[in-house]
């Protein structure tokens, strides 16, 4: 991505959802090198991704995917479960408006277009191991 001029931040950024001061600390955040000044603040991220736990997933499905949608500059927002293999994908289409995609099984692919990435949920949960407490 570095490479296609963005910059990408996990756990240390916080993201400015309302001009009200509103802030939310996603879990992954990718934004245009020149973004801001402020290294732990981005005012326009391209892309937004939570991991969340079954105790969080309506809080990231519901609260934040409707604060995250209205960010003008935002262009995907993913919500990957940590507890199965489950991934939901916002994408802004070429119009403005957006697509929603719900992907389960290994071979299905979270395609990022404008970075060029495509990738399978097998990829994406590749280290992870389900129910192991």
């Amino acid at each position: 991505m570095r490479r296609k001029n963005f910059e990408t931040f996990d756990h240390d950024v916080k993201v400015e959802v309302t001009p009200d001061g509103i802030y939310r600390y996603p879990d992954f955040v990718v934004a245009h090198k020149a973004d801001d000044a402020d290294a732990y603040l981005i005012h326009f991220p391209i892309l937004l991704a939570e991991v969340a736990s079954e105790e969080s997933w309506r809080t990231h499905t519901v609260v934040k995917r409707r604060e995250y949608l209205k960010l003008p500059s935002l262009k995907y927002y993913l919500t990957i479960s940590q507890d199965e293999m489950h991934v939901e994908l916002c994408s802004r289409n070429e119009e403005g408006a957006w697509e929603y995609e719900m992907l389960n099984a290994p071979d299905e692919r979270v395609r990022l277009s404008l970075f060029e990435l495509d990738i399978t949920l097998a990829a994406l949960y590749e280290e992870v191991v389900f129910g192991q407490e």
